[in-house]
Formats: C-alpha cells, sequence, structure tokens
C-alpha cells in the first residue's frame, strides 16, 4: 500500500509504501510515514492499496497530522528570562501563562489527537518572542481581543483574562476609555469575549474574567476575588476612567452581574444582564449560603442604579417570569431599571431591536 502527506489544499508532499501479506478478513497493520523536512503545519495523510480498492482520501479527522514547531517547554522558558527586562511584567506574566498552558494542554493529548490549536498557540509565541527579542512589546500595542494573564494574590497563579482593545488605540496617548465587564455563561470561560461583538460601540475597553471556573456562578472557587483582580490588571495595562466601569454578563454571568455588585456597589456606574436569573446559585449549590436576589433583604444596595435588563420570553432556561418579578422588586427598591423583551426569544443573545435600545441605554449612562 502507499500513503501520502498532504497539503491542507490537497497538494501532495511526501509518499511512502510498504509491502505486507493480506488475508481473508481484517488485516491490522502498522508502518511509519516519511514527513520529510516537513514545517510546522497541519497536513493530512490518505493511504490506498495497490490490489483492492481500498482507500482512505485523508479527510476524516483520524487522518490529521500535526507538525510542532521544535523545542521543549525550557526552551521558551529560557527565551522568555532573556526578554524579561525589554517587556512590561504584566506581558511576562502573559506569556509565561501561555507557555504554561500550552505545553500542559500537549502532555495531556492522546497519540491519536492532533494538536492544531498547541501548533498556533506555539508560533504565536515564537512570533512574539521574536518581537520581545527586538524590544518590542506586542501585547502593550495589540488591539482586538487579546488574551492577558495576572498573578493572583490568593495562591499567587498565572490567572487568564481577555480583553477588547479599540482599533483606534494607542498606547502612550492621554485618552481614557470607560470599561464594560463582562461575566460568561456556564460552561464557558473567557475566551467567549471574542464571539460576543455587540458589547459597546467599539470606544469601550471591553474585560472578560475567568472568574476561576466555567461553572461557579462567580459566587464559589475566589470567583469574585479573580474579577477583582483582573480589573485591577487592566487597570494596570491600560487607560481605564475607573469611574465609568459598566458590569454586564450573559446567562450565569447574568446572576453573576447581581453577585458582583452585591459585593463592590460603589466599582460599577451601571449594570446590563442578559437572560440571567436571580437566583441561580441557589439551584446549582442548594444548601449553600448563597444571595438570592429575589429576596428583598439583598436589593437594597441597588438604589439609584441603571440597570438594563433583557430576557426572551421562551427562555427555558431562566424563566422570563422571575426577571419580570426581579425588576418590579428593584424598582421599588429605587434601581431606575429598563426592562427589554422579545416574544419568542428564548434562551439568546439581544435581537437587532433590543441591542439598539441596550446601545442608547449605554451611550446615556456612560455619558451622565
Amino acid at each position: 500500500m502507499s500513503a501520502a502527506v498532504l497539503s491542507g489544499e490537497g497538494t501532495r508532499l511526501e509518499l511512502s509504501t510498504a509491502e505486507y501479506p493480506c488475508r481473508n478478513g481484517l488485516t491490522f497493520h502498522e508502518f511509519g510515514i516519511n514527513l520529510g523536512d516537513l514545517p510546522p503545519g497541519g497536513y493530512r495523510v490518505a493511504w490506498s492499496s495497490r490490489r483492492c480498492d481500498s482507500r482512505g482520501d485523508g479527510s476524516v479527522r483520524a487522518s490529521a497530522v500535526t507538525v510542532l514547531p521544535a523545542g521543549p517547554a525550557g526552551v521558551y522558558d529560557q527565551r522568555l528570562e532573556r526578554v524579561k527586562a525589554r517587556l512590561s511584567p504584566e506581558s511576562i506574566m502573559t506569556l509565561q501563562f501561555l507557555i504554561d498552558e500550552t505545553f500542559a494542554s500537549l502532555r495531556s493529548l492522546k497519540p491519536y489527537e492532533t494538536a492544531a490549536k498547541e501548533r498556533l498557540a506555539l508560533l504565536r509565541m515564537e512570533a512574539d518572542l521574536t518581537q520581545a527579542e527586538a524590544s518590542r512589546d506586542m501585547f502593550a500595542m495589540r488591539t482586538g481581543p487579546v488574551r492577558r494573564a495576572f498573578r493572583s494574590r490568593i495562591d499567587n497563579t498565572l490567572q487568564p483574562y481577555c480583553v477588547r482593545i479599540p482599533a483606534g488605540y494607542e498606547p502612550g496617548k492621554p485618552r481614557k476609555y470607560p470599561l464594560i465587564v463582562y461575566l460568561h455563561g456556564s460552561a464557558s470561560d473567557e475566551t467567549s469575549l471574542a464571539g460576543v461583538d455587540y458589547l459597546s460601540d467599539g470606544e469601550y475597553i471591553e474585560l472578560a474574567p475567568r472568574g476561576r471556573g466555567p461553572s461557579n456562578a462567580f459566587t464559589r472557587d475566589h470567583a469574585q476575588e479573580d474579577i477583582e483582580e483582573a480589573i485591577a490588571a487592566v487597570i494596570q495595562s491600560y487607560p481605564v476612567d475607573e469611574t465609568r466601569i459598566i458590569l454586564t454578563g450573559f446567562s450565569m454571568g447574568g446572576y453573576g452581574v447581581y453577585r458582583t455588585f452585591y459585593e463592590h456597589p460603589a466599582r460599577y456606574k451601571a449594570l446590563a444582564v442578559s437572560s440571567g436569573q436571580p437566583d441561580l446559585a441557589s439551584h446549582y449549590f442548594p444548601g449553600e449560603d448563597h444571595p438570592n436576589f429575589l429576596e428583598d433583604k439583598n436589593l437594597g444596595k441597588s438604589k439609584g442604579m441603571p440597570i438594563f435588563i433583557f430576557h426572551g420570553r421562551e427562555d427555558r432556561n431562566c424563566p422570563f417570569a422571575i426577571t419580570q418579578e426581579l425588576a418590579a422588586k428593584l424598582e421599588r427598591a429605587g434601581a431606575r431599571v429598563e426592562l427589554v423583551t422579545e416574544a419568542g426569544a428564548g434562551h439568546e443573545r439581544p435581537g437587532l431591536e433590543a441591542l439598539a435600545r441596550y446601545h442608547d441605554w449605554l451611550k446615556t449612562v456612560s455619558c451622565n
């Protein structure tokens, strides 16, 4: 039989052949494939038998092959150590986190798995370290979604967060930006920020903390401390107007908004909740003592606070009726509530009309 290594476009790059006897029934045989001097990249393997019509066209996942850049984790650690004087402390922590995360992921891979995500991470690290060796701190200059890390005061671990930096941002300029803090939904993490494109009009810095886990309702596992430390890290790295910090979240992150504001009411200028459930922690962790924001005793801090709430009427994850009840209680507590709903909408992001109202609300609360 013969096996060809193909590029992503399907061009044959290398060819290996082997001969072995076949019997009736299932035949199992292993042989090596010549990869030549292929550069790091993602490839496919196609095989065929000369004596029958058996073949694999390389289109299935099992036939994928990853060629990684050379060098163990120690090589990247050494390069980072040599350029520390040329990078900000925040960029050093970010690169160290990415190195540790990528090589931990590589060590956990099964022999049959590919390493596309890890390969791309290594290539980005290579590029960033090369720039650092030329005294350019790429993390300090990058715009758009950027994944970064801070060293936590809680346990000295490196913790990730994601920011989206406005396109016109230039380091060193005197302009300050308002900050939107976005809390992710359950079974998600800080990287979900890249797919949430409606938080602002592009004139805000946007932050998504991890909160120490994907499904802790931002109420366990030092999640609240993580949010505070992520905000502090962004303020340290970027020109944030600390008088204009807006807290927002989706689904579990909606409960996280109520919980986070409850802990730090003086930090935030306004709140925005999408498809959140105000008593979520009691459902996630029954028997534990976490605030239920349907209880009036937990709403007193909301007096005078602008709160935008979106909720689909057909939401089966977090029932709309509960949000209606909460909105009425918040108004009685003195909050300035704007409740927006959509007929037929479920547990989902706001539609175009609701988003238009949200952006008008955001502009108003940011300017006042």
